[in-house]
């Protein structure tokens, strides 16, 4: 079956490997792929700035799929035709982490496209503990796009957001934008800063969100304009910008609280009387547990939140690789990339 490889950095290829066989005594499924999106990972990859990737891998984890084969010993009521998207973070269930809970965080956390082979290819072979079945006639970009959804959503989670909080969302990626979507559904008091006028653009005139913040201009000004001088009870940051978020806490009011989804390789350094001052509650936000991708698949069924709305790019799998290489340009203004495989 076709596969597309990372081989090294700024390198991909077409590979032939092999299809996957079902192996009857364990706990698995084969799903055949419809579409995987491109995620920000996979760019970070694909240019060498993963430190967690070893070459050469499938890239892929926000993975729309069918049910192919299923084992007998499968722990799932899933069948074959089922309409299904996957949890690709692989989790061993006896560590510290994973005893509390936090299966999200597992001390020998894999992530399919990462640490192990992902979607970016004809079939796939997963245990079905981390398949989850669509039930609606949801189409295979929207099911693309529940992974980076539950991502956003899991930050907000964090957050604890509430119908009474001002949020500030700094960074309008993917996962900032999606946050800001998750997080509608809780407050209309959502603020989007970013650096990228098309980009708040785009959340302004397609997302509707009113109110965003240049953060080149002297965004604390604005942000007080907005709120008629009041700073944000919460502030997300997906940017994963050291210089963001150093200075994320500037923007939190008294009491606030202060989540990092974005990550940055090396040391932050936040001014501790900044931090200090306001008592700041300080989140990490990793992954994504399974009711964050119910959360997220129910408001998608019920109209709530349109996803297939952020997809700016779209590809065959044969015209994959080349139009990629175009999608990483600055002059085609990606928000979001789709790689259809199958029907």
């Amino acid at each position: 079956m076709k596969a597309i490889i990372c081989q090294e950095t700024n390198k991909m290829a077409y590979q032939n490997i092999e299809m996957p066989q079902i192996d009857h005594s364990k706990d698995e499924v084969i799903l055949r792929i419809i579409a995987v999106g491109v995620c920000g990972s996979d760019i970070h990859t694909h240019k060498g700035g993963n430190p967690l990737f070893e070459y050469p891998k499938v890239l892929g984890h926000e993975i729309a799929a069918v049910v192919h084969a299923v084992s007998d010993a499968q722990k799932s009521d899933l069948v074959i035709g089922d309409l299904v998207t996957i949890m690709p973070y692989k989790y061993c269930g006896v560590c510290q982490a994973c005893r509390m809970g936090k299966e999200n965080c597992c001390a020998s956390l894999e992530v399919l496209g990462v640490h192990i082979n992902g979607g970016m290819t004809e079939y796939l072979k997963i245990e079905s503990t981390y398949v989850i079945k669509i039930d609606s006639k949801m189409k295979a970009e929207q099911i693309a796009m529940i992974e980076p959804l539950s991502i956003s959503e899991h930050a907000v989670a964090r957050g604890n957001i509430v119908e009474q909080d001002i949020l500030l969302v700094i960074g309008a990626g993917m996962i900032g934008i999606g946050a800001a979507l998750m997080a509608r559904l809780r407050t209309q008091k959502v603020i989007i800063m970013d650096t990228n006028e098309e980009r708040l653009n785009f959340c302004r005139e397609v997302l509707g969100f009113s109110n965003t913040i240049n953060a080149l201009e002297d965004a604390e000004k604005k942000l007080l304009e907005i709120t008629g001088g009041l700073y944000a009870t919460a502030v997300i940051d997906a940017t994963g910008s050291e210089s963001s978020m150093n200075a994320a806490v500037n923007y939190l009011c008294n009491g606030g609280r202060l989540v990092f989804v974005g990550i940055h390789k090396t040391n932050i350094c936040i001014n501790d009387m900044s931090f200090h001052k306001r008592e700041t509650s300080l989140y990490a936000s990793r992954a994504a547990f399974r009711c964050d991708f119910e959360y997220v698949i129910e408001n998608i069924e019920n109209g709530k939140i349109d996803p297939s709305l952020l997809i700016s790019h779209e590809s065959t799998f044969d015209g994959f690789i080349e139009a990629f290489e175009t999608w990483l340009l600055p002059e085609s203004k990606l928000i979001k990339g789709l790689l259809k495989v199958g029907n």
